[in-house]
């Protein structure tokens, strides 16, 4: 099975903690996280797109779209969590995502203190293909 999303997590987290390095990254969803400013990078969806039809295993994916969200929070100014979700969007740009949603801003009426990004993107993988690890420099 094609599961991308150590990968994407690992690179996003890495970019982003370089350029904030006071940010938390978490893979998980939560409504406003415990320590700000956050990262969320969450794989949505990944519907194969194609199965293995050789020597006949079933089982294999050919190829699968990979769907990330990704929120950013900030308890400072609505400028911090853009400027968190802009450097998540140029790490899922340098892996080959396309953004197809934001970012955009979720006010968030249970917690009006702090402000959140959403951004969303996809990507088509195969089973030969590898998301490419960052190296920080």
């Amino acid at each position: 099975m094609i599961d991308p999303i150590n990968r994407v997590f690992t690179n996003v987290k890495t970019y982003v903690q370089t350029q904030y390095p006071g940010t938390t990254v978490k893979n998980s969803r939560t409504a406003t996280p415990s320590e700000v400013p956050a990262l969320c990078v969450i794989q949505i969806d990944m519907p194969e797109v194609g199965i293995g039809l050789d020597e006949g295993s079933f089982e294999d994916d050919v190829a699968i779209t990979s769907t990330v969200e990704i929120q950013s929070y900030s308890n400072k100014s609505i400028t911090e969590a853009k400027n968190i979700i802009v450097a998540a969007c140029k790490a899922m740009r340098a892996m080959t995502y396309e953004r197809i949603y934001g970012p955009g801003d979720l006010p968030d009426q249970s917690s009006p203190n702090v402000y959140r990004m959403v951004a969303r993107f996809r990507r088509v993988i195969h089973s030969l293909d590898d998301v490419p690890r960052f190296t920080t420099t």
